[in-house]
């Protein structure tokens, strides 16, 4: 929860902007309730200030109450404009094409443009942009000694601009059959359009038009951005995720335009790469879940029918299907969604589920042994262990619903596994009580017929039990019956080993690392250097960066291709893609980003973090560099 205050202070210097902006919003808002914590950056004509809000306020009420306490600062210089106020709202990347080419920057935004909007079009996509330029721009320029001849300031010239490029809405007419919106569409979009503006009239009461006095230019604004992709100009159009659209979808659906409508859109000298496909990795890591709870599910299949009759197994085991299929059932009403961790939940609770299964199933099949009949021995069965089944499946349920009141990362990351293994669990209880006797009281007693699996399966149960009582009767009998006769030396070696493992953690023998890293495709530099570096300067070191990328991947491996291309940006980072809110000081020409795209981890030779630290060796020592770090992801 974040939100910005971006004021833009044209021609000021950050010591200035810092003076006059920044420490009188921060000495406004470090009182205001609900604030956690506020930074600031002053950059060369704009202040852009973050502030961070406790869990659980409402930020349309902090959203009016932060407006309030800026309105009220009255020692703004006069040159500084009207503070931006917005709620920070943190994108997710879906995909991203880079298109490049020898062209000048103007062809290529028209051809990102085209295709902008043809993704924007797509039923399933909702939100996509253009990065790597600047934004457009209509220049207009009026001599001082035509306005003093017309009377006009450049006020007053803004002014009549403004006014006859507006859209405006006339309200509604409504009568008995339809209604009608009454709307006046006069904003202006193009040089052309505002050559017409009308700024007064001559002494014969000709209208004085915009385009007579002033030089009209359409263009791109003088910002210092620029994106360069293996060496030529390029633009990345990305598509982010918006609301409850789902990632996979939105990558397919760019795939899709990438593979069989892009090559209409791109003249000739103009290519098109697939940058990122953020897809891949979370298929891959469902993939691998999904397996792993196969695989699970299995063993747990496997040992069941080592230990109990094969037909209580398999209503066990299928006792753990209902139970999953119920969940998706309740998760959507919940508000819990299928993907990476309530996989995780899935495999954490498939041990877990078929606990209470078993105890029933098995004290149904005892019960029955003893000679009463099916239905007898279901209902004696089932009713003798429903008291401490009940409280064991309450006890860890009980356990888990902590975790889905812990505030924060953590409580985003521990409330969807929470949440999966308490709806299984309670899943799992109702079948074991109401279903799965039902099933088992149709058990028989007669001899397995030539096609069951039984004829397998009861023989293997049985050699497994005696070789199992052969450690129940032996070893573990020994150790049960030294533990009982011997108790207070049993929990003094208990606490022996407790405290042992302990030290193990605490002195940093077994590592705790809860978000541990994953390997990337992707390595960034992040340069910045002295805000006088000119824009040339930075160009030059950030070729320099993106050059040695190559030669590190061909030093590392020379019989492979691990490296798929280099991408670098001037003024605006393009690896931020997934970051939290932070403050900018929008395009700078002292910066520069520049990012490797490697192999897929399965396909080459070397990680990122070996790259990563090959790579900045060559880069050496940057002069004047404030700042040089090196990121995998």
């Amino acid at each position: 929860n974040a939100i910005s205050v971006t004021v833009p202070y044209p021609g000021a210097t950050p010591s200035e902007v810092e003076t006059s902006i920044v420490k009188p919003i921060e000495e406004r808002l470090e009182g205001l309730e609900g604030v956690r914590k506020i930074t600031a950056l002053a950059g060369s004509s704009v202040a852009s200030v973050i502030v961070d809000l406790e869990e659980g306020v409402s930020i349309p009420e902090m959203l009016d109450d932060i407006q309030t306490e800026v309105d009220r600062i009255n020692v703004f210089p006069r040159q500084a404009e009207r503070p931006q106020i917005t709620h920070v709202e943190v994108d997710e990347l879906a995909a991203r094409i880079v298109i490049y080419g020898q062209r000048n920057i103007d062809e290529l935004k028209l051809i990102a443009e085209r295709i902008r909007s043809d993704l924007a079009d797509r039923p399933n996509i909702s939100r996509a942009t253009i990065n790597g330029a600047p934004e457009y721009l209509i220049d207009i320029s009026v001599s001082e000694a035509t306005m003093q001849s017309l009377g006009l300031s450049l006020v007053n010239i803004a002014e009549r601009v403004a006014e006859q490029s507006v859209d405006l809405s006339g309200g509604e007419i409504e009568n008995n059959r339809q209604k009608l919106l009454v709307r006046s569409t006069g904003e202006r979009r193009s040089g052309e359009e505002f050559e017409t503006v009308v700024l007064g009239s001559g002494i014969s009461g000709t209208p004085i038009l915009l385009g007579d006095v002033a030089d009209i230019n359409d263009g791109l604004a003088e910002t210092p951005i620029q994106a360069v992709y293996q060496g030529q100009p390029a633009m990345f159009i990305s598509v982010f995720r918006a609301g409850d659209e789902k990632l996979l979808d939105l990558a397919s659906a760019v795939k899709d335009y990438f593979d069989n409508d892009i090559q209409s859109v791109l003249p000739a000298g103009i290519e098109a790469v697939f940058w990122r496909d953020e897809s891949i990795p979370l298929k891959q890591r469902i993939d691998l879940l999904s397996e792993n709870a196969f695989m699970g599910l299995v063993l747990v299949c496997l040992l069941l029918m080592a230990f109990l009759d094969i037909r209580i197994a398999a209503w066990v085991a299928f006792g753990v299907g209902v139970a999953f299929v119920g969940a998706f059932t309740f998760m959507a009403p919940a508000g819990v969604t299928i993907n990476q961790l309530t996989l995780f939940g899935f495999i954490l609770a498939i041990g877990i589920v078929v606990d209470d299964a078993i105890v029933v199933g098995e004290n149904i099949h005892a019960t029955w042994r003893k000679g009463y009949a099916p239905d007898e021995a279901a209902r004696i069965g089932v009713l003798r262990v429903s008291t401490p089944v009940l409280f064991s499946v309450s006890t860890t349920i009980v356990a888990f619903v902590p975790l889905l009141f812990i505030p924060g990362t953590f409580g985003q990351f521990l409330g969807p596994i929470a949440s999966v293994v308490i709806i299984v669990l309670l899943i799992s209880l109702f079948e074991s009580f109401l279903i799965l006797p039902k099933h088992l009281s149709h058990l028989r007693s007669e001899a397995p017929r030539w096609f069951s699996l039984r004829r397998i399966a009861d023989p293997f149960r049985d050699w497994f039990a005696s070789r199992l009582r052969l450690i129940t009767d032996g070893p573990m009998r020994k150790a049960v019956t030294f533990c009982t006769v011997n108790p207070i030396m049993t929990v003094l070696v208990a606490f022996g080993i407790f405290f042992a493992s302990l030290s193990l953690v605490t002195g940093g023998t077994v590592k705790f690392i809860f978000f541990p890293e994953v390997e990337g495709d992707y390595v960034t530099v992040e340069l910045e250097l002295s805000e006088a570096t000119s824009k040339e300067q930075t160009i030059r070191f950030a070729r320099k960066i993106a050059d040695k990328a190559p030669e590190v991947a061909k030093l590392i491996d020379p019989d492979a291709k691990g490296l798929e291309g280099v991408f670098w940006t001037l003024g605006v980072p393009l690896a931020l893609d997934n970051a939290q809110a932070s403050t900018s000081g929008g395009a700078a020409a002292n910066k520069a980003f520049i990012v490797a795209r490697l192999q897929e981890a399965s396909t080459r030779s070397f990680s990122a973090n070996v790259f990563e630290v090959e790579w900045r060796k060559a880069i050496g020592e940057i002069p004047g560099a404030q700042k040089l770090t090196l990121t995998s992801d």
